[in-house]
């Protein structure tokens, strides 16, 4: 009985802390004062996201809780991959330390990602991953459309909003709004687009589809690029999968999907006639003027693979530094050099390769609606990854693994109820 009590009281807490993690609240350790400035550029020393901090205290009482109520709770991983996580993050560590000798704290920001994923766990009752999932939606939801309020209640016209305008959220100056922070509307955006392609009452299908177009505008007022990527890389995705399911079941359609899509028509109708007069176009639309459209990402690149194969050495063992080459995967290799990358990536392999049931149950199957979700949310980790090295980022990272942790239990649930 008191383990059940507790229990609850461990799970009610998760929820608290959950309810914070997508806010992009910023905690200077350099001051220890909280980042908040009256400019859109907010200088800071070593500012730490106050989600990371409730995120690893509500995670930390559900791995208490997959201990204390094993049947109730469960962990993301089995215990045989967290070991292998573990062990490539200290190999990892170990490497960049005492071989390729470059920051130890550079070292932890890069591998992180690898160990967080060994020590998730999560309620096996989807009426608790609801609640968490619900929390995490309204909880974004309500942020996203404050900063909306906040840009518009200043009366300028949306085709005139600069990124000055947009990065203020009531004058105050979010940090990381053009990197991290249009990376998680780009999360949550595609959390509630899953959502909506799942429900099956009317009212619960309108109401996530206005959540996604309200996001979706937020994204196209910060205009980053980026974004425009992503929305054109899971439409596209979502149209030949819509073609794949025509094929498979002889071009007929379903009243269910006929009413997904004709949903669907109305926000990308609508974006068609805004996208003219938003900050996004005019921002592409100055780029390619200018010949600059990919912001001089190709030369970094470019620059990347002169240097990293100019030096056969540093190339195996790291370079230790900082690469600054606004790229995870490069960046991961001129931190640790390409030996331990290779040997991570080989050791995975050999896992799915063990252990395929999940590739199978997601390309073997007719369940379009789970190789949308999986794939697309792929895609956006790649768009973020080749182009802001985001998922070394505190804040992207703990939106990412929560936002891939609800899809998951959604997936789950729909299979389960066929």
């Amino acid at each position: 009985m008191y383990n059940s009590v507790f229990s609850s009281f461990l799970f009610f807490l998760t929820v608290v802390c959950i309810a914070f993690v997508p806010w992009p609240i910023f905690f200077d350790l350099g001051n220890f004062f909280f980042v908040m400035q009256k400019t859109p550029f907010p200088t800071v020393n070593k500012a730490v996201p106050l989600g990371l901090f409730f995120f690893i205290l509500g995670f930390f009482f559900l791995f208490c809780n997959s201990l204390l109520k094993p049947r109730s709770y469960s962990r993301l991983v089995s215990s045989q991959v967290t070991i292998l996580l573990f062990f490539l993050f200290v190999l990892a560590l170990a490497w960049v330390k005492f071989i390729s000798q470059g920051s130890f704290v550079r070292a932890v920001q890069v591998t992180i990602p690898i160990l967080l994923l060994g020590f998730l766990a999560y309620p096996t009752s989807f009426k608790k991953q609801k609640i968490l999932i619900y929390v995490a939606v309204f909880s974004s939801l309500i942020f996203f459309i404050l900063h909306l309020i906040s840009i518009f209640a200043k009366g300028i016209p949306i085709s005139e909003i600069t990124e000055y305008e947009s990065g203020l959220f009531f004058s105050y100056g979010v940090y990381q709004a053009f990197v991290s922070y249009s990376g998680v509307i780009g999360l949550y955006a595609f959390l509630y687009l899953v959502i909506f392609l799942i429900a099956k009452k009317r009212i619960k299908k309108i109401f996530f589809l206005a959540c996604y177009s309200f996001t979706m505008l937020l994204a196209f007022i910060i205009a980053r690029k980026a974004s425009l990527l992503e929305l054109f890389l899971y439409f596209s995705l979502g149209s030949l999968i819509f073609f794949k399911y025509l094929l498979v079941n002889n071009f007929r359609v379903t009243r269910n999907v006929a009413q997904t899509i004709l949903l669907l028509i109305l926000p990308v109708a609508f974006f068609c006639k805004l996208l003219p007069n938003t900050p996004i176009f005019s921002r592409i639309s100055r780029s390619v003027q200018q010949d600059k459209f990919d912001e001089g990402r190709l030369d970094i690149y470019n620059k990347a693979l002169k240097e990293l194969f100019g030096d056969p050495i540093n190339l195996l063992v790291g370079h230790g530094g900082k690469s600054g080459y606004h790229n995870y995967i490069l960046d991961m290799v001129y931190t640790m050099g390409l030996f331990p990358f290779v040997l991570a990536v080989w050791l995975m392999m050999i896992y799915v390769i063990i252990k395929p049931r999940v590739s199978t149950e997601i390309f073997n199957n007719n369940n379009s609606l789970m190789l949308f979700a999986v794939m697309g949310y792929l895609g956006l980790f790649l768009v973020q990854t080749m182009v802001n090295a985001s998922i070394s980022q505190p804040y992207y990272l703990i939106n990412f693994l929560m936002c891939a942790l609800f899809i998951t239990f959604i997936l789950k649930e729909v299979k389960k109820n066929g």
